[in-house]
């Protein structure tokens, strides 16, 4: 039985592999900013960020199109592994993120993950 004509699309048994999705660099993040009661600083932000060098360009009009070039030209002004803040008001925060190397880890932090027990 000759096999190399059959149809595997169709019967839902797709045999290629999928091309991996490029990863974005640049990320809009949305949260909130406030005080805790000791007048400490806190964000909380959505679970998820919006990736702006990825998105999809086909169908968005020409204004779309210029805010989401100004927005990765904002990320490609930050240094890799920081965040900006680019807008604050009423405890509404939007920042962007530029996706690299980490930045240095605090070496107070690190003294005291050491000293965890796991």
């Amino acid at each position: 039985m000759d096999l190399t004509n059959l149809d595997l699309v169709g019967l839902g048994l797709n045999t290629s592999t999928k091309a991996e999705k490029p990863k974005a660099r640049f990320w809009l993040n949305i949260g909130f900013a406030g005080k805790n009661a000791d007048g400490s600083d806190f964000v909380i932000t959505l679970p998820y960020g919006i990736a702006l060098d990825t998105m999809e360009r086909k169908g968005a009009s020409r204004n779309s199109l210029a805010l989401l070039d100004k927005l990765i030209a904002v990320g490609e002004s930050i240094p890799a592994g920081e965040t900006k803040p680019i807008s604050a008001s009423n405890g509404l925060v939007v920042s962007i993120t530029h996706v690299g190397a980490p930045k240095e880890a605090d070496a107070t932090f690190v003294s005291q993950l050491n000293g965890v027990q796991w």
